[in-house]
């Protein structure tokens, strides 16, 4: 663990870098891997489509592509794109979008961070982030202009997905709004500074598709809840944690 690492973790934070990891460890399979594989796969069945929306270096990209599934990652930063092609190119079942998702096709600027992890399309969540001092000594070091497409137009292109996941650090609600078509499964990061905007995911889910909505908390690969619940039922249970910077996770909607 890198001296940086270790600071991290003293302080409570490295959970929601979970996904900061370094190329040798993407690269390689771990157990935690193979327990991914087998979360994952209540999802994903074999020949199926998978978004990966915030595909950042692929941790998770390597799981859908394990489980035989058809993946389309959507990433747009520089260093990411690189990685992805260089490791995930020749793979048939996998194709790369560089571009990032909206309620509307155009261009935007994104802040990227020295941990790519934490680039953001939202100015607003890199503003709650600064307020909460939860990444504090962590900054955005510049921004790009990245191109956006729709949900839908990416549907459009490569079918609709049974199963898309979105870590896109604080825009969530803006690429579930491009969104008209049925899902199967979705999930999105928790993040206690943005809670109001998931809460609004979460609605806006339930309104169109009439999901159920359960939680994986830290990096578990479990479900938390046995039965599925109601957008009423999961806001209850996240708000509990709004001002806990230690929990983190990932909520999961299924509207079969």
């Amino acid at each position: 663990m890198s001296f940086l690492k270790r600071i991290l973790s003293f302080l409570g934070i490295l959970g929601p870098l979970r996904r900061w990891r370094t190329n040798r460890e993407i690269l390689s399979w771990s157990e935690h891997d193979e327990k991914m594989k087998q979360f994952y796969s209540q999802f994903l069945n074999e020949g199926q489509i998978c978004f990966d929306i915030g595909a950042n270096r692929g941790n998770r990209t390597k799981i859908f592509l394990s489980l035989n599934s058809k993946v389309i990652g959507v990433e747009p930063q520089p260093e990411c794109i690189k990685f992805l092609e260089s490791n995930f190119g020749n793979n048939p079942q996998f194709n790369l979008e560089p571009i990032g998702l909206a309620e509307t096709e155009g261009r935007a600027e994104m802040n990227i961070s020295e941990v790519d992890t934490l680039s953001s399309l939202s100015k607003e969540w890199m503003e709650k982030q600064n307020e909460s001092g939860r990444f504090d000594g962590i900054g955005w070091k510049e921004s790009i202009t990245v191109q956006l497409k729709t949900f839908d137009q990416l549907i459009q292109k490569y079918g609709t997905p049974s199963f898309a996941k979105i870590d896109v650090e604080g825009f969530e609600l803006n690429v579930l709004k491009g969104l008209s078509h049925r899902i199967d499964y979705l999930s999105f990061e928790y993040a206690p500074e943005f809670q109001l905007q998931l809460f609004e995911c979460i609605e806006l889910l339930d309104k169109k598709f009439n999901a159920q909505f359960n939680f994986s908390s830290y990096e578990t690969m479990n479900l938390d809840f046995k039965d599925w619940m109601s957008g009423k039922e999961i806001k209850d249970f996240l708000s509990q944690y709004q001002s806990d910077f230690k929990f983190f996770g990932d909520v999961y909607a299924k509207t079969i």
